[in-house]
């Protein structure tokens, strides 16, 4: 029995130390694994740094030749849509596999140590060529344009706050919304629309005063007797910071989440923006004709000069600001002869230009609009066999073409 018991000793001391081997090998692989993610993270960053340095000079190429190129293409509507839609960084992809294929070989040459030998005439090398692509794992990055987004950080300015109000208001105004601020929330509470608006300015604005009222504290909101907290009156440090406002719950967020940013001034590329953000510019600084008949906003028609909006900005693109306000006055279709090449839909070659409502625009909104993206996140991912690791940054191109990194997190 003494034998016994000690051989079950040994042989379980020695499975224990055997699995604790093993595992500590596996830790040690993933941690290696996960710098080597990291750097090819890191990489890909550096690469997508490298495409916005060829996009900024694509894009003074395209401004320099832009009136050559136009009487070049004889004001056909289909090829102009190639100067208002193409950019480099929405249509190159940064991927490590097929930078392999473009880039294979060495990006530079061995070294070579002069000072040996130098009696000789001689010199060696210091190091080996590495063909590009000679490492394990793979990399890629994904751009999205930021600048397209409604920056909610201003309404800590007070003149600026004027405008986003009146922008959320006609963002939250359609029909299909009521649910969301009508019906009871998970807690039993209603909020407004009006009240959903002063929630997020009352986080940001500077006071201490409920917007719209004067009797009340922002904190009065927050005052809870288990977790309660105060109202943050500065900036907001990331989009996901709107969860801690009051009314802002999980379907608020999902709806009208990606719409928002912290980053950059209050303007917007109509390129790139959400439909619903453009439908909001209408809506907010757009007046009907006849100028009393705002109730056109909820009728169909509307619905369908959005629709022949989105699908004229889809395909031929606004070359500016005015082009956009100028479409808003006087909207049209694209032409019979595209529809069926590009793929229009069915509804959109039914739809009468003739019958869609006309705005006059204030082209004073206090919101810039912008027809070229210079904000830009980036989503970078590197992995080593089943270890990813992600980097995300925001980048600002300045006019220039230097790049400021606006934001930057390894996750």
């Amino acid at each position: 029995m003494l034998v016994l018991s000690l051989l079950m000793l040994a042989t379980s001391l020695t499975l224990e130390l055997q699995f604790d081997a093993r595992v500590q090998l596996q830790m040690a692989a993933n941690s290696r694994d996960a710098l080597r993610a990291e750097y090819l993270a890191r990489s890909s960053l550096e690469f997508t740094h490298l495409l916005l340095s060829f996009e900024h000079k694509f894009r003074k190429i395209k401004s320099t030749f832009k009136a050559g190129i136009k009487q070049m293409l004889g004001g056909r509507p289909e090829l102009a849509m190639l100067l208002n839609r193409f950019q480099l960084w929405s249509i190159v992809p940064v991927n490590s596999d097929l930078i392999k294929s473009i880039a294979g070989g060495a990006f530079g040459r061995a070294k070579r140590n002069k000072d040996e030998d130098k009696d000789k005439g001689r010199t060696t090398d210091q190091g080996q060529l590495y063909p590009f692509g000679d490492f394990s794992g793979r990399f890629s990055a994904t751009l999205t344009d930021e600048s397209a987004k409604l920056n909610l950080n201003h309404f800590y300015s007070a003149r600026e706050a004027l405008v986003l109000r009146k922008q959320l208001e006609a963002i939250f105004a359609p029909p299909r919304y009521n649910p969301l601020f009508e019906n009871p929330r998970a807690d039993g509470t209603r909020i407004t629309r009006q009240e959903q608006i002063s929630a997020i300015q009352d986080w940001i604005d500077p006071d201490n005063r409920v917007a719209g009222e004067d009797s009340n504290t922002e904190d009065s909101k927050y005052r809870y007797d288990e977790k309660g907290y105060y109202t943050k009156n500065s900036y907001l440090d990331s989009v996901k910071e709107l969860r801690l406002i009051y009314g802002v719950d999980d379907i608020f967020f999902q709806t009208f989440g990606h719409l928002f940013t912290v980053y950059g001034p209050l303007r917007i590329n109509i390129q790139q923006a959400d439909i619903n953000i453009l439908r909001g510019l209408v809506m907010a600084h757009g007046v009907p004709k006849p100028p009393f008949d705002r109730s056109i906003f909820l009728q169909p028609a509307f619905l369908q000069f959005v629709q022949a909006m989105e699908t004229w900005r889809n395909y031929l693109g606004f070359e500016d600001d005015n082009a956009f306000f100028n479409w808003c006055e006087n909207p049209n279709v694209l032409p019979s002869n595209l529809t069926q090449g590009l793929g229009a839909t069915n509804m959109q070659q039914q739809i009468n230009p003739q019958q869609l409502p006309r705005f006059t625009m204030n082209r004073n909104t206090g919101i810039t609009l912008t027809t070229d993206t210079d904000l830009f996140r980036v989503e970078a991912v590197g992995q080593v066999g089943r270890v990813q690791r992600r980097i995300q940054a925001v980048i600002f191109m300045e006019p220039r073409g230097a790049r400021k990194v606006y934001f930057w997190q390894l996750q």
